[in-house]
């Protein structure tokens, strides 16, 4: 686990959202532990959602964090912490999250542009059928 890392989340309140490379982490203390949230898309659409969802499923036997939405329509990766009560205590769960977000990113990004890829040529096809090119 980098310093830079466990020195950031001693200088955070329990109440801080983390920012780590633009992305945005929070820590939600009850009496037995702590939430760790990691929001992964904001605003994010059904077909990403399930291509997400698709993708979470295979590294279920791999990570522990769960995908849910959040209440303001952002895809979130979850992890109940036992005891956990600050910030410092989440800095190795923190650590994991970033790795899953970033194995899981990967494993939609591919699938999102052959989608994308499928889209521009089939709306290349319909232009030339338009146009009398085909």
């Amino acid at each position: 686990m980098p310093d830079d890392l466990i020195a950031y989340l001693e200088t955070l309140d329990i109440s801080d959202v983390a920012e780590i490379d633009s992305d945005l982490l929070s820590l939600t203390v009850r009496a037995s532990g702590a939430e760790l949230r990691y929001e992964l898309v904001e605003n994010v659409t059904d077909a990403m959602a399930i291509d997400y969802l698709q993708s979470g499923f295979q590294m279920a036997l791999e990570f522990e964090a769960g995908l849910s939405l959040a209440d303001n329509g952002s895809l979130v990766l979850s992890l109940w912490l036992d005891n956990v009560f600050q910030w410092i205590d989440a800095a190795s769960a923190v650590s994991i999250l970033i790795t899953q977000a970033t194995f899981l990113r990967q494993l939609v990004r591919p699938a999102a542009t052959a989608v994308d890829d499928r889209r521009q040529r089939e709306e290349a096809r319909l232009r030339g059928l338009l146009t009398g090119a085909m």
